[in-house]
């Protein structure tokens, strides 16, 4: 009999035993963490009063911004002398900083009109509560259509777009009427839009009936401050 007990009672034990090696074997401690990635959206923003459009006496202005990615401005019956101008704003959508990667310029057409255009223009920023952002205005120099990539890019490539920032290309309030042009390329005197797109006065017949299609691609990618 007492050999049966101490057999019990060794079985016992070694239950026991195994239970407590049952728990340390399976003891677990867990972190859990939930992810989720940001994301980059810069657009025109169409939501507000911009853009604007327009240009001298007879040219025709339309406009098609049904996506945000895209703006597509019709200027017809131009001719020499003529101007027009686009007003618009990009914003900052994003969850991150970004900053200008790229200016993309395609033309296509007749290339005696595209020859004749030239560009100038202002631009500014604000930041996310609509402020001005102090020293953030300048003007595109005058030049040829065919470098106003380059002219834009070298404008925005050391800008940081912060997430709400918006780009206004056009005057800030208080600015307006300065001339900060040598040229005169509004004999209307309205010197304040951006961006102008300007027919060279000593344009000949080559240009006349004459179509062409200018297209400006900004590409942007996120800033890294580290």
């Amino acid at each position: 009999m007492k050999k049966t007990k101490m057999l019990i009672a060794t079985l016992v034990c070694a239950v026991m035993l195994m239970g407590v090696g049952y728990a340390w074997w399976t003891d677990s401690i867990t972190l859990g963490a939930d992810v989720n990635a940001g994301h980059m959206n810069v657009i025109w923003d169409n939501a507000g009063w911009m853009p604007l459009y327009g240009g001298s006496a007879y040219v025709n202005a339309t406009i098609d911004n049904e996506t945000q990615k895209n703006i597509k401005f019709t200027f017809g019956n131009l001719y020499p002398g003529a101007m027009a101008f686009v007003d618009a704003v990009a914003k900052n959508e994003s969850t991150i900083p970004v900053k200008m990667s790229g200016v993309t310029l395609n033309t296509t057409g007749n290339q005696e009109l595209l020859d004749s255009i030239y560009t100038t223009g202002f631009y500014y920023r604000t930041n996310a509560q609509g402020q001005f952002i102090n020293g953030s205005f300048g003007s595109i120099p005058y030049d040829s259509l065919a470098n106003l990539d380059d002219n834009l890019y070298a404008a925005f490539q050391d800008v940081t777009l912060n997430v709400g920032d918006e780009i206004f290309f056009g005057v800030p309030e208080g600015y307006e009427g300065a001339d900060y042009t040598a040229v005169d390329y509004d004999k209307d005197g309205n010197d304040d839009e951006c961006i102008i797109f300007f027919v060279d006065p000593n344009a000949e017949e080559e240009i006349e009936d004459k179509d062409a299609e200018i297209t400006l691609k900004f590409d942007w990618k996120q800033f890294n401050q580290w």
